[in-house]
């Protein structure tokens, strides 16, 4: 099914191309994921009214308590619904808006990896924990769960745009470059100290 180019604005009635419609959010947001009416309408709407949506916009900044309790509301929603949340910017993000992963696959793929992350085997938490590609988009990579685990966020920045064995290669080089060796605690060759913990 190919996407249509062109699309009729609510307000003006006027077929206009895609490109003339801003992406929809929130509760305004449709099927398409554009908004109903077109730039020059909104456009002309925000000049009509522009003194009004301003001094709304002055209203809401003096108002902290507000602001604070709209974060905090938010703040909740992203907890309650994590992985809607994660499938919904993910679908955002995609290039290709019909071949990404779903949010039931995204919490199966949690499940499945036990909420641990495959590289550090660190504990995740819907604080630390993000969606990484294995294959990088950059590089041709889907968006569908069999390119797709969750690890943990210092890992998702450290790793960017690079395969699983450039990663490593990085790592690797990282530590042979700083000539750090691990060393025997208290003379017991069993157990070993990391000397990259005195860096912390």
């Amino acid at each position: 099914m190919t996407a249509s180019t062109t699309k009729t604005c609510s307000k003006c009635g006027t077929e206009r191309p895609v490109s003339d419609f801003a992406n929809s959010r929130g509760k305004q947001r449709r099927r398409d994921d554009l908004h109903p009416s077109c730039r020059v309408c909104r456009n002309a709407y925000y000049q009509k009214n522009r003194e009004k949506i301003l001094a709304q916009y002055a209203e809401y900044r003096n108002r902290p308590e507000e602001y604070a309790k709209l974060r905090q509301k938010r703040q909740q929603y992203q907890v309650k619904r994590f992985f809607y949340v994660r499938a919904s910017n993910l679908k955002v993000r995609a290039i290709c808006k019909d071949q990404t992963a779903t949010t039931a696959e995204i919490s199966r793929l949690w499940k499945k990896q036990r909420g641990i992350c495959p590289i550090t085997g660190r504990r995740l938490n819907r604080e630390s924990a993000q969606l990484d590609h294995i294959v990088p988009i950059k590089l041709n990579g889907s968006d569908l769960v069999e390119n797709l685990r969750w690890v943990h966020r210092d890992v998702n920045y450290a790793k960017r745009d690079l395969l699983d064995q450039d990663f490593y290669r990085l790592c690797w080089d990282v530590v042979s470059y700083s000539n750090l060796k691990p060393k025997r605690v208290n003379g017991d060759p069993k157990r070993m100290e990391s000397p990259c913990l005195k860096l912390f």
